[in-house]
């Protein structure tokens, strides 16, 4: 056989391995995940509006150099 066989029958052998045992646990074996309670003060992101004021201020500044 060939290398490039060898490899074939490889990839052959892992896919029917896999559709033999999957990977998914049962649903008992499963960990209890609990979520993160909300916070009750959500803080927004400046930083959208800190861009947004820096391009203002920019045009602004080269408008101002032509009139």
């Amino acid at each position: 056989m060939t290398n490039f066989d060898n490899l074939a029958s490889e990839m052959v052998r892992r896919m029917a391995a896999e559709q033999l045992s999957p990977d998914i646990a049962p649903v008992t074996d499963a960990p209890v995940v609990r979520s993160q309670p909300t916070p009750r003060w959500h803080f927004v992101d400046t930083r959208g509006l800190l861009i947004a004021l820096g391009c203002l201020v920019c045009s602004l500044v080269i408008l101002s150099a032509y009139v």
